[in-house]
């Protein structure tokens, strides 16, 4: 007998504005003749496109592993409660071995990505900064709360 234990991998990618895709597996890494029948000895693959807003949200996860089979499902987030089921959408084919519901509350929130944010001020800060030529001079220009930067004009 071996302990339960699985590599998991996921991935999460954005493909357009709040819509992204999720891929996960979980590979068990006991040996095959030490898997008693327990699902925590079992092979999972999921993925999950979805679309993510600010008030709303919208999943569909599709779920494949060795105890189950194939299962697919829905859930919806309306502000920071979502509903959903895992199966849902197998059981009204009638061809599920499982069942599940979830209900729960989000807490916290998307935030914008910050970085972009501060590259897309950093650039026009700098385009607002260059100074005009006047007697083809060299010039300083400061940045506000920063060092002196020289540039030739």
């Amino acid at each position: 007998m071996s302990l339960p234990t699985a590599l998991n991998i996921d991935l999460d990618l954005n493909l357009h504005r709040g819509f992204y895709i999720h891929a996960g597996a979980q590979i068990s890494m006991a040996k095959e003749d030490n898997k008693p029948y327990n699902p925590s000895y079992y092979n999972g693959f999921t993925l999950t496109p979805r679309f993510e807003g600010r008030a709303f949200g919208l999943y569909v996860p599709i779920n494949y592993n060795e105890l189950t089979e194939l299962n697919a499902g829905v859930s919806v987030r309306l502000g920071p409660l979502f509903v959903g089921s895992g199966s849902i959408l197998t059981a009204l084919t009638g061809e599920s071995k499982q069942a599940d519901f979830h209900v729960g509350l989000r807490f916290g929130g998307l935030q914008k990505n910050k970085y972009k944010k501060y590259k897309k001020n950093e650039s026009q800060n700098s385009n607002n900064n260059k100074v005009a030529p006047e007697n083809n001079n060299k010039k300083e220009n400061k940045k506000e709360g920063g060092a002196a930067q020289g540039i030739e004009l």
